[in-house]
């Protein structure tokens, strides 16, 4: 759960200040039509819709090889990935510096992020119906979607800085913070894996 707030922290800055980088530093103006910054909110959607079924398989296949990587596994992937996500941005933060650049790094940055919540969201889920006691099922459950809250009360304030640090150094910490926490649950691969099995 507390790995899960700092990817939430971080996804959600869709409504915050990737938005504002949207508005603002993306050159939005194609084939004289300028695209709304509420369009690129469409994005996280879209790709969820055409790229679940096929993660589905990609899993489905992968256990039937037996190389299905146990959900500890993916939420590490998702970490690194948002991080990735990030990376891409602190450039692109760089590059708004001079003039306004290229939806496209937008585009591939949520495309990056949906991948990353893919491996997180559904499989958190799971491996909370599967972890917790029946008898605080209901609870745990509810403890588990609290990190979401905590993840957007998190992202708003992170979000709140962008006209202080600007897009470049905002984006970059955030990329270090997932990485950094990538790297840690990395490291507590083995234990975890005493406590709960390769679920």
């Amino acid at each position: 759960m507390f790995f899960s707030i700092i990817f939430f922290t971080c996804f959600e800055q869709a409504g915050s200040s990737l938005t504002l980088f949207a508005e603002f530093s993306t050159n939005r103006k194609f084939l004289g039509f300028t695209i709304p910054t509420s369009y690129f909110q469409s994005l996280n959607p879209l790709f969820i819709i055409v790229f679940a079924p096929i993660m589905s398989l990609v899993w489905a296949f992968l256990r039937g090889k037996y190389k299905e990587p146990s959900s500890i596994i993916k939420f590490t992937i998702s970490l690194f990935l948002i991080s990735f996500s990030f990376v891409l941005m602190t450039v692109a933060g760089y590059y708004s510096k001079e003039s306004m650049v290229s939806p496209l790094w937008l585009v591939i940055a949520y495309f990056i992020m949906t991948v990353a919540e893919l491996c997180i969201s559904p499989i958190g889920l799971s491996l909370v119906s599967k972890l917790a006691p029946k008898q605080f099922l209901s609870l745990i459950m509810g403890s588990w979607f609290l990190t979401s809250f905590f993840g957007n009360l998190f992202a708003g304030f992170w979000g709140g800085e962008y006209d202080n640090f600007g897009p470049l150094m905002l984006f970059f910490a955030l990329s270090i913070v997932a990485f950094i926490s990538a790297v840690v649950l990395v490291f507590l691969i083995p234990k975890l894996k005493k406590f709960i099995g390769d679920v």
